[in-house]
């Protein structure tokens, strides 16, 4: 895939304070690692499958006044929406690229 042609997948990143919130502060923070590393597995095998990767931080100050503003309950789809209409703030933002399918990763801003 020419690098020109690349899709690219969008995914939410948290930090360990703005993930417990997530599960309604149910201990959440205690499956961190553990969403930490599936998470790390799934950019690994986007980017090997020639996609780039936009990592969005989902802070939770930020996304509960973006819920008020948009008059939306958190959910799952509320929380990729968010995602989505966050690609156009580029401090918040990190794109990983694939060269090639073969040739080596590159981090780019």
């Amino acid at each position: 895939m020419d690098i020109g042609e690349t899709k690219t997948v969008i995914l939410p990143c948290y930090a360990v304070a703005d993930f417990d919130w997530r599960d309604g502060g149910r201990g959440a923070s205690s499956d961190y690692e553990r969403w930490r590393q599936a998470a790390q597995r799934t950019v690994a095998s986007h980017l090997a499958a020639g996609y780039a990767v936009e990592l969005v931080s989902v802070r939770r100050r930020e996304f509960k006044a973006w819920l008020v503003l948009n008059a939306i309950e958190d959910s799952l789809q509320a929380r990729l929406d968010y995602v989505r209409a966050s690609r156009t703030a580029p401090r918040r933002t990190v794109r990983l690229r694939v060269r090639s399918a073969a040739g080596p990763r590159k981090l780019a801003s």
